[in-house]
């Protein structure tokens, strides 16, 4: 027998129950799946190596339902002797790797990003080298990428490629330590990128030289 609760109490059980509880109450019955997966899933993160990030991606691209259900979704890969955001203070010398992503990950990820038609704050941040990999599968996806609900974008400033991609966006965050630290990565590109934009918000850490903002752009 199920036992149907009020809407009132399932509404604060939802709002006050952890991540970890609303999994196993999801487990429980069809009803419970229904109600917990749009909390469960409205925050999704994808982090660690090439390798984690691929088994991720792949599972997420067997449910539609899961990603349509996606508001915020985190993609951070980690390597080895990389300087983002200070990963070699965060993150042990042993931890992540140097690998490229393999040849479909680019794709499938272009896909995956597609298919989160109610993503509204994305946060992306990849190794330098591995920009230019994911700039040809988003520019040649078979369904093309526009995220329309995108109001916040958190990412590098070698990652101004996807800007493009988000007509609405209002809010853009840079290195997201929140730390001020020399420019290793030209970040002009990505100011650049935002000429022409309704942008509320734009947080950016760089310490640009005298030269740099005395130039003609």
């Amino acid at each position: 027998m199920i036992i149907q609760l009020p809407e009132d109490v399932q509404t604060t059980l939802l709002a006050c129950a952890d991540l970890g509880s609303l999994k196993a109450l999801s487990l429980t019955s069809k009803f419970w799946r229904q109600l917990c997966s749009p909390v469960i899933f409205r925050k999704t993160i994808v982090r660690g190596t090439w390798a984690t990030a691929d088994a991720a991606v792949e599972t997420l691209l067997q449910s539609r339902e899961i990603c349509i259900l996606v508001w915020r979704f985190t993609f951070i890969i980690n390597v080895k002797g990389d300087n983002r955001r200070g990963l070699s203070r965060l993150f042990r010398t042993n931890r992540g790797d140097r690998m490229i992503p393999r040849r479909t990950f680019p794709p499938n990820l272009a896909k995956l990003l597609a298919r989160m038609t109610s993503l509204k704050l994305l946060k992306f941040s990849i190794p330098v080298d591995t920009v230019p990999l994911f700039e040809a599968a988003f520019s040649t996806a078979s369904v093309p990428l526009r995220f329309e609900c995108v109001r916040g974008l958190s990412t590098d400033t070698s990652c101004h490629l996807l800007v493009q991609y988000c007509p609405k966006l209002n809010a853009v965050a840079v290195d997201l330590a929140a730390r001020w630290r020399h420019q290793t990565i030209p970040s002009e590109t990505l100011v650049l990128s935002l000429v022409g934009r309704s942008i509320q918000f734009l947080s950016l850490w760089d310490c640009w030289s005298s030269s740099l903002t005395s130039g003609n752009y």
